[in-house]
């Protein structure tokens, strides 16, 4: 991709791709894992709205983008089923 860097971009390092950060989670360039608690926030202080905004919107765009991934999956699975049994 060229262009600038955007906040949330995963830069890879070798081929100097940039990736959204949904994407590389889901091509396996980041690893995430869900937080116990969700109002932990990674140990920011609720008193920090700037980081706090920040992360929730980061949470937002990536859900986001989770879901639509998803509903593309589960579009292609029922047309593969449908097809199946014509």
């Amino acid at each position: 991709m060229v262009g600038t860097l955007h906040a949330g971009d995963y830069v890879n390092r070798h081929s100097r791709e940039r990736v959204a950060v949904s994407d590389a989670i889901q091509r396996g360039l980041v690893t995430a894992r869900l937080l116990d608690d969700e109002d932990d926030l990674l140990g920011v202080d609720r008193g920090n709205a700037l980081v706090v905004r920040r992360i929730d919107r980061l949470r937002t765009n990536v859900m986001n983008k989770l879901r639509v991934v998803n509903a593309f999956k589960a579009a292609a699975s029922a047309a593969a089923a449908a097809a199946g049994k014509d």
